[in-house]
Order: structure tokens, then sequence, then C-alpha cells
């Protein structure tokens, strides 16, 4: 029954295996740029700044609108003429006096007495107060409906367009070193995935060979048992070193299931997709030339040129804060297309030209202008610091790949000699003149040498993948690795 449950996982593994995703280091950071999630959504944020930046260079175009409007008044527009109203009679009463004295005249021959032209004069004045309304005269109905285009071309706002689309290019740029940056983050990550995989399967494979060692050490001792060459007893550290390095064994298979599981997730692969890695370790010496790292670093950083966009914005900005000072001119042109029931019919076009200069707001333009000048300094500053932090950090992962290669190579030499070690002590535990636990306190040894062993080369290969990033070569380091 063993036998045959062997056979059909056997059967199993080797048909998953058949079907199994190949992947080399290349394969899988290509996949990365094409569906990794960040990668693609930083892409669509550089698109974004990038029709920004097309927006703002168009701002020197000119501007047309069309202007429509519907207004509706409580009441409508009157013009109150009660004012004039006396003045009216006025004049009306006298024309009447003298009129009716023309006219006498011309019938009698004689005009009229004074006391008569008064008489005439205070009856028309009583008549027309009575009876002529008050004047408040219409002038527009209570609705009246307009619709206009209108033009407006900048000419000159005193630099601020230039200052303006000058900003948009240089935040496109940061847009575009953003990008890179995440490109180059998610770049690192999968080659750290990888690696790791890579690293967990050397350790699961130093737990095989390390049970495969133990069961065998195991099976020896119960025969030197049974020949009375040793006692008993060292039996039970031999089980128990079995026990141990099934479940070290279990543990490892589990840590690299977990290793492809954060792989697939980067890669965008399902879950169940089966992955073959077919890259392996290479040895890729690191340059013995430290300062030309550092150098390569400060040219390459993608902090120091987002710095230095930094510096042109807040150079432009301050700029755009001088123009304030200056007036600015418009040209303007008006077309009128409809108007109906206006109070006064205007012109049916226009044109003309615009000035507007601020002469005094409050200061706030010097203020302004001051804040626009420490921004400048403050990045001058940052890229001063950065710089610094820069070659410290260069000069600390330099160090500690160094630290790393070289215990790497001692621990390789190291596994060479716990080998012959283990290999001398067993053939004295056959002749019982050693005990179990020597065995295997010196096969337990070469195990974990080994791990330690790709632990270092690990470590080693993590601070160069770093360097290479700082300096923008991670594809030279793929390519290397791949070769």
């Amino acid at each position: 029954m063993k036998t045959t449950w062997f056979i059909f996982i056997g059967f199993v593994l080797s048909f998953s295996s058949l079907y199994a995703q190949e992947l080399s280091l290349k394969d899988a950071v290509k996949r990365a740029g094409e569906s990794n999630l960040a990668i693609q959504s930083q892409k669509k944020a550089e698109e974004i700044v990038h029709y920004e930046t097309n927006a703002s260079k168009r701002l020197y175009l000119p501007s047309l609108s069309l202007l429509g409007g519907y207004t509706h008044l409580s009441n409508p527009l009157e013009i109150d003429l009660s004012q004039v109203q006396g003045s009216v009679i006025e004049g009306m009463s006298t024309q009447n006096v003298s009129t009716l004295d023309h006219v006498y005249t011309n019938i009698v021959g004689t005009p009229l007495t004074q006391i008569e032209k008064e008489t005439i004069y205070l009856k028309t004045k009583t008549t027309l107060e009575n009876n002529y309304p008050e004047w408040n005269v219409e002038i527009s109905p209570q609705d009246y409906f307009t619709a206009n285009l209108v033009l407006k071309q900048p000419i000159f706002l005193g630099g601020s367009l230039f200052n303006t689309g000058s900003i948009g290019e240089a935040n496109y740029r940061k847009a575009k070193i953003v990008t890179e940056q995440v490109n180059n983050s998610v770049t690192q990550k999968v080659v750290n995935s990888y690696l790791e995989i890579i690293l967990l399967s050397q350790v699961e494979e130093s737990r095989k060979r390390n049970l495969e060692a133990v069961e065998k050490h195991l099976f020896n001792a119960e025969k030197l048992t049974e020949q009375g060459i040793i006692p008993a007893y060292q039996l039970y550290g031999a089980k128990a070193a079995v026990s141990k390095a099934k479940a070290l064994l279990k543990v490892s298979i589990n840590n690299r299931e977990n290793g492809l599981l954060t792989l697939k997730v980067l890669l965008d692969f399902p879950m169940d997709t089966t992955i073959q890695l077919t890259s392996t370790w290479k040895d890729i010496m690191l340059s013995p030339d430290k300062k030309s790292i550092q150098k390569n670093v400060q040219d390459y950083s993608p902090i120091l040129r987002m710095n230095h966009e930094n510096l042109h914005i807040a150079n432009s900005a301050l700029n755009s804060r001088k123009a304030e000072f200056l007036p600015t001119i418009f040209a303007l042109g008006e077309l009128q297309l409809y108007q109906r029931n206006l109070p006064v019919t205007t012109a049916p076009w226009m044109i003309g030209a615009q000035m507007k200069w601020d002469i005094f707001n409050g200061t706030r333009t010097f203020t302004r202008m001051k804040a626009s000048q420490l921004s400048l300094q403050e990045v001058s500053l940052n890229n001063q610091m950065v710089s610094k932090e820069l070659d410290l950090l260069t000069s600390k992962l330099y160090t500690d790949a160094m630290n790393a290669f070289e215990m790497y190579q001692a621990q390789k030499n190291t596994v060479l000699l716990m080998d012959q070690a283990l290999n001398a002590i067993t053939k004295e535990f056959s002749h019982g003149l050693v005990r179990s636990v020597e065995v295997l306190d010196a096969q337990s040894s070469l195990d974990e040498s080994r791990i330690a062993e790709s632990t270092y080369l690990y470590a080693y290969y993590l601070a160069l993948i770093e360097l290479y990033k700082m300096e923008g070569r991670l594809d030279e380091f793929i390519s290397n690795f791949e070769e």
C-alpha cells in the first residue's frame, strides 16, 4: 500500500512539473514590468501629469467663451420723473396763458390784463396737477435674454506664462523619475524574491541531505547495536535527530512555498500556477572601486534628480512672484449674438485692451516672494543633505557586501573542512570509537554550515542589488546573473 502511494505521489509530481511555468530571472522581471499593478498605476499618474503639463503650456493661447443669460426682475425697470413734473406743468401753464393772450389780442385788439393772466395761469396749473398721472416711465420688461461671444487674449503677464509652463515641464520630468523609481523598486523586489526562493530551495536541499544522512546514521547505529559495538541508548539520540531533521525539512518546504506565493503576487500569477525557476546562483563580483560607485550613485540618484527639478520649480515660482509686481495686459473682443428686451441696446461688437496693475495689496506680494526665496534655500540645503546621506549609505552597503562575501568565502572552506571531519568521525563511529551524538553533532554542524554559506551569499546579493539599483544598473546585474 505504501509503495502504491509513493508511486502515485511521484506520478503527480512528475505530471505537475511537466506543465510547470518555467521562469528565468529575466522572464520574471519582464512580466513584472508588463503586469505589476504598482507600475501600471504610476504610468497612469505620469500620463496625467503629461496632459496637465500640455495644458499649462497652452495658457498663452486665446480663450473664446460663449455667454448666454436669462434675467427675471421682480418689477419692470422704471424711471421716476416726478422730480421734473413741476417744471413741465409750469411750462405748460405759462404756455397756455401766452396762447390765450395772443388769441384774445387778435380778436379784441387789446391784450389780457395782468389779473386775467394770473387767473388763467392758476386754473391751468390746478387742472394739470389734479389730472396729470405720476411720471414713472417703464423702460424694460421683467424678462430679457442675451447671448454673446467673448474673446480674451493674454498679451503680457509679466513672465508668469513662461514660468507656469516651465513648472509644468519640471513636474512631468519628476513624474518620469517616479515611474523609474517604482519600476526599479518592483524589479528589486522581484529579483530579491527570486533569489530568496533559490536560497530556500538550497536550504530545502540541504535539509533533505541532512535527513538522508541521519537516517543512514540511524540505520548504521541499529546495526552496530545489534553487533554489540555501541550501547542501545545511543539509538535514542539518532531517532530524535531523524525526527528533528524531518521537521526542519517540512519547515523548509513551507518557507519555499511561501516564497513562491510572494513571487506570484509580484508577477500577478494565479495562486495555483506552478512555477519552476531556471536561474541559479552566479558569482558576480563587486567593483573594488568604491569611489567610482559613489560617483555613479550621485549622478543617477532619483532623489537628487527630483531635488534638481524641485530647485527648478522653486526658482520658477520665485520668478512668478516677482512677475506679480508687473502689470497684466489682455486683448478683448466681444460679439453680441442675441439681445431681447434689454433696457439699453449695446453695440453689436467690441474690441479693446485691458491692463491691470496692482499698486498695493497689503504687502501680500512681498510676503509670498519671501516665502519663495526661503523655499529655494530649503531645496538647496536638502540637496546637500541628501548627497551626504547617499555617500554614507553607499559606503555602508559596500562594506556590508564585502563583509558578506568574505563570510561566504570563509564558509565555503568551513563546509569542506566539516565534510571531511564528518567522514572521519563516521568511520570512527563504525568501529565504536566515538559516540553517536558526536556524529550527529558533526552532521548538524555541516548542515548549518551549508545553509550559512548560502545565506551569506544571499546577503551579499541583497547588498549588491541595492548598490546596482542606486547606480541605475539593475538591468546589468540581471544580465550578468543570467549569463
